[in-house]
């Protein structure tokens, strides 16, 4: 397989490099990129982790003016990826116009060989993309020995050798498979200890990506199109909980009307979309507890008016202060 990554308006290439279908070499090669980017349109800092049949890739920039991120890969592989912040969007040729990626869309692709432009746009957010590459084989083998796997719809098609086109299968972003990729990114286990984190990483990343498909096929399903967008809409706030849009703004973001918003999204997720922004803040509260950031902190990150405003809401939900967790 193959891997060729660059910015065209900086004339930098990010990733140029070659791996074998399987994770069979022994001791396994695992290497690390950073590459800074400073650039009147674009600067930043891209990252990627790679052994073989494996890379994960990071693109964290900040965008001044249009530019171009040529991805080229092959062949036959799985792809994951996902934007978290900031704009971009892919030229369709066979439409003639531009279609913007979606904001903490999780999806899944199963391709051969692709040569795609992503157009980078400026935005007052920065630029933040993750992608995951993996060879088919390595996939099938990762996997073989799971049964749950025989049932998923996603292998089914990677083991028959049928593609799977981007927006054919995708979940909103969340905490859990937001933090088993932090996780594989900063690995840092040597040789073949290394080799094993990564693997049963994934396995995890992919049951979970299947246990919440499954929940979404067993929900009261509702019309395809209101069904993606109000996917979109709870996507949409993965991404923007510390700063969350009005009830009114997600609507008019995924143009679906309010109505059908709250309702909908109340029929799917079992919640309402007040209380998942609450959760998706306390969850991130939590983590940043444990981690030792100071309560201001915190709430500063997370939105909150103040320190006292943000303690009260944790209570609330915990039934303890934020000090009293941490004990």
């Amino acid at each position: 397989m193959f891997i060729l990554s660059k910015l065209k308006e900086a004339d930098q290439t990010l990733l140029d490099i070659k791996f074998t279908d399987n994770s069979c070499a022994y001791p396994p090669r695992f290497e690390k990129r950073n590459v800074i980017i400073q650039h009147p349109a674009v600067e930043g800092e891209f990252f990627a982790y790679y052994t073989d049949g494996f890379c994960i890739t990071k693109n964290q920039f900040n965008i001044q003016q249009k530019c171009s991120n040529i991805v080229s890969a092959g062949s036959d592989y799985i792809q994951i990826s996902m934007q978290v912040s900031g704009k971009s969007a892919i030229y369709k040729k066979a439409k003639n116009h531009h279609k913007e990626i979606p904001l903490g869309m999780f999806q899944l692709a199963y391709r051969n060989e692709v040569n795609t432009n992503v157009d980078l746009l400026y935005s007052k957010e920065p630029f933040r993309y993750i992608r995951v590459f993996i060879t088919r084989n390595f996939f099938l083998n990762l996997l073989s020995n799971e049964p749950w796997a025989k049932q998923d719809s996603f292998y089914k098609s990677v083991q028959n050798h049928q593609y799977v086109r981007f927006g054919n299968d995708v979940l909103p972003l969340n905490n859990v498979l937001s933090e088993i990729l932090d996780e594989i990114m900063n690995n840092d286990y040597p040789a073949h200890f290394g080799q094993y984190f990564i693997q049963s990483k994934l396995k995890e990343l992919f049951l979970t990506i299947h246990v919440q498909k499954t929940k979404m096929n067993n929900s009261h399903m509702l019309p395809s199109d209101e069904m993606n967008k109000i996917q979109m809409a709870k996507a949409y706030l993965g991404t923007t909980y510390h700063n969350p849009p009005t009830i009114k703004q997600l609507s008019r973001k995924v143009s679906l009307n309010e109505f059908k918003l709250k309702k909908g999204f109340k029929q799917v997720y079992n919640t309402t979309i007040r209380a998942y922004i609450t959760e998706l803040r306390m969850q991130r509260a939590r983590k940043m507890i444990y981690e030792s950031y100071a309560i201001s902190e915190i709430a500063m990150s997370l939105g909150y008016k103040s320190a006292s405003y943000f303690i009260s809401a944790y209570k609330k939900i915990y039934g303890e202060t934020p000090k009293q967790s941490k004990h």
